[in-house]
């Protein structure tokens, strides 16, 4: 039970990406207009990026917390052309403080394991399967998943299915991998809401919102089965002919992480859906009805390749390619969080420093909340708070920096 001058926390955070340009083609935008005109398709794969590129693209590296949002406006553009990641590693490109960057081979892998139908609507090739194994046997996360199941099936009985119609190809590069089916089941059968694109784009969510939390269960040092509740802010709507959008998205993703203690809700806002997670999370732990919640979001297919037109008239790539997902950890006070990393830790202090400057030199009422906000919203090296679902900043009793003077703005 949360004691009444303590507040709920953000314990950790995690941002992952998947870089799936093949699924780009089932896109929302994509799909419409290659229906209207297939030759769309072709040139779609021909505007394509390979894993390197994504990996190296500076917003990507951002995401993962390699690059500090600042550092964009330093770097040359166009950033799609880098050849390696700024400021990073080689070897690390793919990994950050927040998250990673995962291939698409090992989502196909994670993406198979996400369906646990039968029969399977996810069929890899025998080949493709196989790989899939290996991949989540070896995948420092991955290997987390209780035993997974992989559909398989011989290429040719995969290309068949997709010439008919009853299935949407996945594809890794000019390779057929795999399937998406609907849903034949007798409860399932003639069920649009069930139909093969809506399916692969519900276990996309829900296999790149288990990533980010499975990122989020390594990070935190938390047990699978010591989370309490699951909130879901992705966007994507599952359910069926009698409950369209009726939910199950955060029970799924901690069912395939291994949370079995966990209850969860869907949690639909549009964008803003993560912040209203965040303030039921708080409410929940502040309440003393759970210890542990995790608020998680998958990324959306739909979304894939949206702006493709343009970029591709233009002789870029394509680079609404990936899947992003995120996933936080709200806990009782633990008189630490948030604990950002040394690397964050300094950001956070230099931007202080900025705001701090920016505000007391700033006489429009404007720059002057701006500044404010930056100020409540990162903390310095030598200052410790935690933070309430208000969003009001609470400073602790071995807090050594003095608190800032707001100076006056005209109209105040």
């Amino acid at each position: 039970m949360v004691r009444g001058d303590e507040y709920p926390v953000i314990r950790g955070a995690t941002c992952c990406l998947a870089h799936v340009p093949d699924l780009v083609r089932h896109g929302s935008k994509p799909r419409r207009e290659i229906v209207r005109q297939p030759d769309v398709e072709e040139r779609i794969v021909a505007a394509l990026r390979s894993y390197p590129a994504a990996v190296a693209y500076p917003p990507n590296q951002t995401f993962i917390g390699n690059l500090e949002p600042e550092a964009l406006a330093t770097i040359e553009r166009p950033w799609f052309g880098l050849a390696s990641a700024p400021e990073a590693e080689p070897a690390a490109d793919r990994m950050g403080p927040l998250g990673e960057i995962l291939d698409e081979r090992d989502f196909y892998a994670l993406l198979a394991a996400a369906d646990v139908l039968n029969p399977p609507l996810i069929a890899l090739s025998d080949a493709a399967a196989a790989e899939a194994r290996v991949r989540l046997s070896e995948h420092p996360l991955m290997k987390r998943i209780p035993t997974p199941q992989i559909g398989s099936a011989a290429e040719r009985t995969l290309g068949e299915r997709v010439a008919t119609g009853g299935a949407l190809p996945l594809y890794a590069g000019d390779v057929l991998a795999g399937i998406c089916a609907s849903d034949e089941r007798a409860e399932g059968r003639g069920d649009e809401n069930l139909a093969a694109h809506h399916i692969l784009e519900n276990l996309c969510s829900k296999a790149s919102g288990a990533l980010a939390l499975l990122a989020l269960l390594e990070r935190t040092s938390l047990a699978a089965d010591k989370v309490d509740y699951i909130i879901s802010c992705g966007e994507e709507a599952v359910g069926d002919r009698y409950q369209r959008g009726g939910g199950g998205m955060a029970k799924a993703i901690g069912e395939l992480c291994g949370c079995t203690n966990a209850s969860g809700i869907d949690v639909k806002n549009f964008c803003a859906a993560p912040a209203s997670a965040l303030v039921m999370a708080g409410a929940l732990v502040r309440a003393g009805l759970y210890r542990n919640v995790v608020v998680v979001g998958g990324g959306s297919l739909a979304k894939l390749g949206m702006k493709f037109e343009a970029l591709v008239a233009q002789g870029r790539p394509v680079l609404e390619d990936v899947l992003a997902s995120i996933a936080f950890l709200v806990t009782e006070d633990d008189a630490e969080s948030p604990e950002p990393s040394a690397w964050l830790e300094a950001a956070a202090a230099r931007r202080t420093m900025r705001s701090t400057e920016a505000c007391c030199s700033s006489h429009s009422t404007h720059s002057g909340s701006r500044s404010r906000m930056s100020i409540v919203m990162h903390r310095s090296s030598t200052t410790r708070k935690s933070w309430n679902c208000r969003g009001r900043a609470m400073s602790r009793q071995r807090t050594t920096a003095p608190s800032p003077q707001w100076p006056s703005s005209p109209g105040s």
